[in-house]
């Protein structure tokens, strides 16, 4: 090594010696410098162990610094470490000597007492006098030797007290003796009976008394008492059977078994399945079958057996299928068949390149090549298909054919333009960014502070995109028609027509109740001004009418029509209706209208106080017009009149029936308008009275008026 640059100390070690060498710069004046490390090697000592000044061959444990080391044929040979070395000599655990050995001396002679070794036959534990040890039955024990003739005594509970004598010295290293103890109780035999008081021909039972477990013999349980009354248990393959106490005087007792449940399942490979009954579950790993034993269910019920590669097990436990003794279910696994779908669009078109995501129970797929495999573990499942968390496809499905086809709905992600939150189908999105949700015929996009838009949908794929720009309710102007009025309702759910305003302007919708809005900027109402209603079924004009002094379409019956349709119209004035003060003044809420069973309008009002409704159906007198809604922020609206022939003239008029909350009301009765006259009188002499009680307290002057009613003047 390197000579150190200072002066320096090192320690050198071997076999647990230290020596601490002193190295001073100075004294190293030549190129090398050795120094000698004085060492001491110790030899391998050889110990030969005598008793009774004999050799002893039995095996033997050495214990050196907490090692233990075996041994036999009474010779012990070591390495030491030290000068003198701490070791005891010990037989089956019971500590002969420990001596002092020194390294010096390579041949040494080590002297062990002599050994007792005792076993006691009986249940539990013996106490032996020789130094008062308490041993357990049955199992040896082994004690140092008394120098001197000794009498041991044994004693047990439920046992005679038993003794023996030991001769000192002994010839041998090892003196055993067996102790026979005499129980003062006679053997019990238990007979196993079911409920039925029948004997029961199983076999695997266990016996449990006096803290040991024996196994039983057929139907009969044997065990030794040992004190007038003992605590028994019978074991059935883990399944507590019996729990009782049992008197010493009958030899022999018939004892009745708690009934049991065995579930078994085979052909189950070495898979894990999970088993539940009674709102218990528990794991169980099969190894070419699964056995389990239980007490029977105190009702009747179903034992479910699930694993991920086979079918659900159901398996029906009832008292009528519950034996006296041992009721058996044997179930075999029938593994779960694999299924191929096919995905493909309402229209054919393919799926392929979309992250979609079916989902059976608690297991999820995810696939974008049009198809997916699922391994149900029930012969009939639901099944869902999502894409972005929207659902295109929920129904059952079966297991019984390997491939099948489903068709998924069409989706659309609208954008709409606009500030805050846009609403579609009770699901919400940021203004500006894209919702994606089923598609439909018609969609409703809702945005606060915004007018309702109706967007018409007419897929081509799987998913279509569109944008709309929302309007102000404020910045806006609209009128709706209904065209199915002018024609058959099949013929106009996805009818295009287009509001022609003026030679500039004009809004296209879709649909038989198409809702036509536009900036206020573009357009607005105005006296002698027409708006032509221009579509591939029929074509109208309709004129202007003052609504509360302002311009509006008069929608109730159209100038010119290439329709020959007989108009009806309703003007429906929704302020009367409303109960409850709300939110608007007049809310966007949904409108039914039933003529005589058959429904007229069903609807949104668009926000409108006042709503022109047309239709073509036959009407006459004594016939019933219903009309319900349930306005946002107000109590609902239940309308429902007789008509009259007055209002059958209104209805073909021009003007339309003014229908309000109090139409064709039945009139008051006079006796009822002089009841409330009274009470309104006593009610304003009460108020009046109080008033000028609490006046006068005050010391105002106070005069009431010719109706009675209390004035303050000064």
């Amino acid at each position: 090594m390197l000579a150190p640059a200072q002066d320096a100390s090192f320690v050198a070690s071997y076999c647990g010696q230290n020596m601490t060498i002193n190295v001073t710069v100075a004294n190293l004046t030549q190129f090398e410098t050795f120094f000698n490390i004085p060492f001491v090697i110790y030899e391998e000592v050889t110990i030969n162990i005598y008793a009774n000044n004999a050799s002893v061959a039995e095996q033997m444990q050495a214990k050196i610094n907490n090692m233990s080391i075996d041994f036999q044929n009474g010779t012990f040979s070591f390495t030491p470490m030290s000068n003198t070395t701490n070791v005891t000599f010990s037989y089956n655990g019971l500590n002969l000597i420990t001596t002092i050995v020194n390294s010096s001396i390579l041949q040494q002679n080590v002297t062990v007492p002599l050994v007792l070794k005792l076993s006691v036959n009986c249940v539990g534990n013996a106490t032996v006098s020789y130094y008062n040890t308490t041993v357990q039955c049955a199992e040896p024990h082994y004690f140092i030797a008394p120098s001197n003739n000794t009498t041991f005594f044994v004693t047990a509970q439920g046992y005679s007290t038993a003794n023996f004598s030991f001769v000192a010295p002994a010839a041998q290293f090892e003196t055993s003796f067996n102790v026979n103890m005499t129980s003062m109780y006679l053997p019990i035999t238990l007979i196993l009976k079911d409920v039925n008081n029948s004997v029961v021909n199983e076999t695997g039972f266990q016996i449990v008394s006096n803290n040991e477990t024996l196994d039983c013999n057929g139907s009969t349980c044997a065990f030794q008492p040992i004190q007038n009354y003992t605590q028994v248990k019978i074991i059935y393959n883990n399944v507590n059977v019996y729990n009782g106490s049992i008197n010493y005087q009958n030899t022999s007792v018939n004892v009745t078994l708690s009934q049991v449940l065995k579930f078994q399942i085979t052909k189950c490979g070495t898979d894990v399945f999970l088993i539940q009954i009674s709102n218990k579950s528990m794991n169980a790993t099969c190894n070419e079958s699964i056995v389990m034993y239980m007490p029977v269910p105190t009702n009747d019920t179903n034992i479910y057996a699930t694993s991920p590669k086979y079918m659900d097990i159901t398996a029906q436990y009832g008292q009528l299928i519950k034996k006296p003794f041992l009721t058996e279910i044997l179930t075999s696994a029938v593994l779960a068949p694999q299924l191929y779908f096919s995905v493909t669009s309402v229209n054919g078109s393919s799926v392929a390149q979309k992250n979609l995501t079916a989902v059976v129970g608690k297991t999820s797929v995810q696939f974008s090549t049009g198809s997916f495999q699922i391994t149900p573990t029930v012969e009939s499942f639901n099944l869902m298909v999502y894409y972005n968390n929207v659902v295109v496809y929920k129904n059952i499905a079966y297991n019984n054919v390997t491939e099948q086809s489903i068709v998924v709905d069409q989706v659309i992600s609208v954008t709409a333009t606009c500030s805050g939150n846009f609403s579609i189908k009770n699901q919400s999105a940021p203004c500006n960014s894209s919702l994606t949700v089923a598609a439909a015929n018609k969609l409703m996009i809702t945005a606060v502070n915004y007018s309702r838009y109706d967007l018409a949908v007419v897929p081509e794929g799987f998913e279509t995109t569109a944008t709309v720009e929302m309007l102000r309710i404020a910045d806006m102007l609209m009128f709706t028609v209904q065209l199915k009025t002018f024609m058959n309702e099949s013929e106009c759910v996805n009818l295009s027509s287009t509001a022609e305003l003026n030679e500039n302007v004009s809004v296209d919708q879709i649909g038989c109740n198409p809702v036509y809005k536009w900036e206020k900027t573009k357009y607005q109402f105005g006296p002698n001004k027409t708006v032509k209603i221009i579509s591939s079924k029929v074509n109208l004009t309709y004129g202007m009418h003052l609504v509360n002094n302002e311009y509006q379409v008069n929608t109730i019956k159209p100038e010119n029509s290439t329709a020959n349709k007989s108009v009806k119209a309703l003007v429906i004035d929704i302020k009367t209706f409303l109960k409850k003060q709300g939110v608007y003044d007049c809310p966007d809420f949904a409108l039914v209208i039933v003529l005589q069973g058959q429904t007229v309008y069903d609807d949104m009002t668009n926000g409108l106080c006042q709503i022109p409704i047309t239709f073509s159906n036959e009407i006459s007198a004594n016939q019933n017009l219903t009309l319900t809604g349930t306005p946002d922020g107000y109590l609902p609206i239940t309308k429902s009149i007789v008509l009259t022939e007055e209002n059958v003239q209104d209805l073909t008029s021009g003007t339309g029936l003014n229908l309000t909350a109090t139409t064709n009301n039945p009139p008051i009765s006079v006796g009822v308008i002089v009841g409330i006259a009274i009470a309104v009188v006593v009610i304003i002499a009460i108020v009046a009275g109080v008033m000028i009680s609490k006046k006068k307290k005050n010391g105002t002057n106070v005069k009431t008026n010719q109706m009675g009613a209390a004035v303050q003047y000064s």
